[in-house]
């Protein structure tokens, strides 16, 4: 092995070992909570990441000058229930509600809302095309984990 090929599998070692606590605590909060975790990128580059702690917008800027406002919210039960009725199944994936909305103008125009599972990548093309700007590729990377804490393993001990 080379000594550049050696200085490399250090440099990997490392960053694993402070990458990977990070990973675990994302999405899980103090109380051993699952959090709704979010990543934004658009045309393939990562710009922001967060924790959902509230139904109020996020805002990001795009790489084509928009600010885009993203707000995501917990599906109804109403919203269950149809689907279910609709497809005759008797199980899914937990469900969030996504609206994306132009923040640059003065009354915020909404551009549309899905519905999109809380772990799924959720991908719209065009974002904040106009006359006078490009669309952007705007991918959403959704994580909502199962989450184990002293309290969880205590209780199911019992």
């Amino acid at each position: 092995m080379t000594q550049i090929q050696k200085k490399w599998q250090v440099l990997m070692m490392a960053a694993a070992f402070f990458v990977t606590p990070l990973s675990f605590a994302m999405g899980c909060n103090d109380a051993g909570e699952p959090v709704q975790f979010v990543e934004l990128s658009a045309n393939g580059k990562v710009l922001d990441s967060w924790d959902v702690l509230n139904t109020e917008y996020h805002r990001v800027k795009l790489p084509n000058g928009m600010e885009l406002g993203i707000k995501i919210e917990p599906a109804e039960k109403e919203k269950y229930l149809e689907i279910l009725k609709q497809t005759k199944r008797t199980a899914f994936s937990e469900l969030v509600k996504i609206t994306l909305q132009d923040m640059n103008q003065s009354a915020p125009k909404k551009d549309s809302f899905t519905w999109g599972g809380t772990n799924s990548r959720q991908g719209y093309g065009n974002v904040g095309k106009n006359d006078s700007r490009p669309g952007v590729q705007v991918d959403l990377w959704l994580l909502k984990p199962h989450c184990v804490s002293e309290k969880s393993l205590m209780k199911d001990s019992k």
